[in-house]
């Protein structure tokens, strides 16, 4: 009998079926699946998902990559949106900064001023936040100790140790995926991650390899972060979990 484990980011609304694939993912043991929402038509889509999928738990937000793309006016009614239906979501969103995308100093300067306005979401809501910081980990997380947020996920957090310690240091939990299967560089990371801090994801649907991710996955990401750390496969499953449960209170 499989145990429990918690995918604690992906994108179910990326999928045809997500029904399908969470049921997929309860037969492997994965029995809670947290999915966010990174559009205005993504939002939609989590909302009406919201308590219809056994184990499935929705996060609204906006991608600061989706926001690049989005004026003024398009934002504002999905940050409305947002805010009318959190009482749907364990969590806001994915939210956060991308300097790969954000490359002028004015595209920059908004992904912060509306990273700031989730974060105070977050924080009216005691909701914790799931946060992207692509190329902006130090920066993102000034942000985010600058205006006070204490329940945090920095997701895919494999790129830099120094970022690892800073985020453990400030009481931050943070995930690794399949990446720590394929880059030795990734792995490397997540074998200093405290296991005290630290989640499991899939960011599903995104490939590896050329095959198309998702939460069914996560037993073997356990397996290698098991591995990386000279511990059991079970252990790493419960605390996990654990951390899970406790941030995002499913």
């Amino acid at each position: 009998m499989p145990g429990m484990y918690v995918d604690c980011h992906c994108h179910l609304d990326w999928f045809r079926e997500p029904a399908l694939i969470a049921e997929e993912a309860g037969k492997k043991g994965v029995k809670a699946i947290i999915t966010c929402s990174t559009s205005p038509e993504s939002i939609e889509k989590h909302i009406s998902m919201a308590g219809k999928i056994k184990g499935v738990n929705v996060c609204l937000g906006v991608h600061p990559c989706d926001l690049l793309l989005m004026p003024t006016a398009t934002f504002n009614s999905a940050f409305s949106l947002v805010e009318k239906n959190i009482h749907k979501a364990v969590a806001v969103g994915e939210v956060g900064i991308d300097y790969k995308r954000a490359d002028t100093p004015e595209k920059r300067g908004r992904q912060e001023t509306v990273f700031v306005e989730f974060i105070e979401l977050a924080k009216e809501h005691s909701l914790p936040l799931v946060v992207h910081a692509r190329y902006a980990e130090k920066q993102a997380m000034k942000v985010l100790e600058k205006n006070g947020a204490e329940k945090v996920l920095m997701h895919w957090f494999t790129n830099s140790i120094e970022s690892v310690k800073t985020a453990a240091d400030l009481g931050y939990y943070f995930s690794a995926g399949p990446i720590t299967i394929h880059s030795e560089e990734a792995a490397a990371v997540a074998s200093k991650m405290p296991l005290e801090n630290l989640l499991l994801e899939t960011d599903a649907p995104v490939p590896f390899k050329g095959k198309q991710s998702a939460p069914s996955w996560i037993p073997e990401v356990a397996e290698r972060i098991a591995e990386l750390h000279s511990a059991e496969s079970k252990e790493i499953m419960q605390k996990t979990t654990k951390n899970a449960k406790a941030l995002f209170k499913i």
